[in-house]
């Protein structure tokens, strides 16, 4: 029950990170008026936007990784749970970048490092790299 409730207060808090991260993004760097990022409709690029406002797009989603993972080991005490998290944030942020088109060097990192930020919150949360019982 716990590693359930880990993964749900995991997602929840790096959701929280991500939306107050991007928030800060476009509040720092707003888009051009009648800028649309979506597909449907939309004829402006992400791309079209400062690298400002992409950086914060991937500060977000790496520091809403680090926060979840944290937390989900928090709560759980198993860091295999932070794993999972870090799975699901990333295949959120795959799923962002299907819907909107966005630069390839954004799909690099954004594949690349919510896992091991996730990894890296959990450590940080001080939670051991095996769970207990596993033997070596």
């Amino acid at each position: 029950m716990r590693r359930i409730l880990g993964v749900v207060g995991g997602i929840v808090a790096g959701s929280l990170i991500v939306f107050c991260v991007e928030w800060l993004g476009h509040t720092l760097f707003p888009p051009p008026p009648g800028f649309e990022a979506t597909i449907h409709g939309g004829h402006s690029s992400i791309g079209d936007l400062p690298l400002g406002a992409l950086a914060f797009v991937i500060l977000g989603w790496s520091l809403g990784a680090l926060g979840a993972g944290w937390a989900a080991a928090k709560i759980s005490g198993d860091i295999r749970t932070a794993i999972t998290v870090g799975f699901f944030m990333t295949l959120a942020g795959v799923m962002t970048m299907l819907h909107i088109p966005h630069p390839i060097w954004m799909w690099v990192l954004g594949i690349a490092l919510p896992l091991p930020l996730a990894w890296l919150g959990a450590k940080g949360a001080g939670v051991p790299s095996a769970p207990a019982g596993a033997g070596a």
